[in-house]
């Protein structure tokens, strides 16, 4: 195992490596977006940055602080906006437009619109979701439930969890269910699970969860929706959800930055691209051969913004279970 809190100069302050975050989770970089979020929330004096290393994330502060600081601050920073990103709705796909009123009333506007719209609506009249909500209510998982406990914990409880998250190695063994638990939002490749070989009820058994859960949720809000050709499209996501792109940047970056980055059109554009790449209904076409020459053209212009790679990865099913597939860099 890495070790823990690891600590450095920086050119420009101080530096912290977060082992537990890797380049090729999805999980991984929403939370390290989730940290600079809560960061600036609760020590904003701190000036937070990240970048990513080979070794996974970092972090980077005007002075010099330990794992605990950072993760005691980040559960405070959560907890300081928690009162206005609690959902309230245990399944979040397939409501009806008028309960957005009654979320309105007690959540963030910008929470509920980067997850779901009323201008995004299914044959049934029902909304639609935001494309990373991959717990839509099967198997007895639910997005909002499992939304509302991570950034719901006991503080102290947060903060331990968060340690966990940001300074281990993940773990991904499955447990028997003992009684209530904090479920997974799905989006790191190691959860996957051969549901339909499985030899055993997976309803027994927990989703196992990586300990950065509220920063991850806080993160997942970053990367907002929007209505659009009757779906509710997601930032770096292909339209219907079939893959997902997002960016590697090597230079100390603040949450502001960080935002242009993964708000940029060319991550959707690449998305796209890799699922023409990768289509079955036209396999070793001219499409496909286009999809490469479009990521490259895509990739170089992220990098004139501070990306020096992206990730791409397919999302994929088990069973009733979809989750984030591992990401590939390009």
């Amino acid at each position: 195992m890495a070790a823990q809190g690891e600590r450095g100069m920086a050119d420009d302050g101080y530096s912290t490596a977060l082992h537990g975050l890797r380049q090729d989770s999805l999980a991984a970089t929403l939370a390290l977006v989730g940290l600079l979020n809560a960061l600036e929330k609760s020590a904003p004096e701190w000036e937070p940055k990240s970048k990513w290393g080979s070794g996974g994330a970092v972090l980077q502060t005007s002075v010099d602080v330990g794992a605990e600081d950072v993760a005691r601050s980040a559960a405070k920073g959560i907890v300081q906006m928690r009162q206005r990103m609690t959902i309230g709705k245990k399944k979040l796909d397939g409501i009806d437009p008028e309960e957005m009123a009654d979320m309105l009333d007690g959540t963030d506007a910008d929470v509920v619109a980067s997850l779901i719209s009323d201008g995004a609506l299914s044959r049934g009249g029902k909304m639609k979701s935001s494309l990373l909500c991959l717990t839509p209510g099967s198997g007895h998982q639910y997005f909002g439930k499992d939304f509302d406990a991570a950034v719901g914990m006991r503080e102290s409880e947060m903060a331990d969890s968060i340690h966990d998250g940001l300074f281990t190695s993940w773990d991904r063994k499955e447990r028997k269910r003992t009684g209530p638990d904090r479920g997974a939002f799905r989006l790191d490749w190691r959860e996957r699970r051969k549901h339909a070989l499985r030899a055993t009820d997976p309803v027994s058994f927990k989703a196992p969860a990586t300990g950065a859960e509220p920063l991850v949720a806080l993160g997942i809000v970053e990367f907002t929706s929007a209505p659009e050709h009757g779906t509710l499209a997601t930032t770096g996501c292909e339209r219907w959800g079939r893959s997902v792109a997002w960016p590697i940047w090597e230079r100390p970056l603040p949450l502001s930055a960080v935002r242009v980055l993964i708000g940029m059109a060319e991550l959707r554009k690449i998305a796209k691209a890799n699922e023409a790449l990768r289509s079955r209904e036209h396999p070793g076409s001219a499409h496909n051969e286009g999809g490469g020459k479009d990521i490259a053209k895509y990739t170089k212009a992220m990098r004139g913004y501070g990306a020096e790679h992206v990730m791409v990865a397919r999302i994929f099913s088990d069973g009733k279970f979809r989750t984030a597939g591992r990401g590939k860099q390009i």
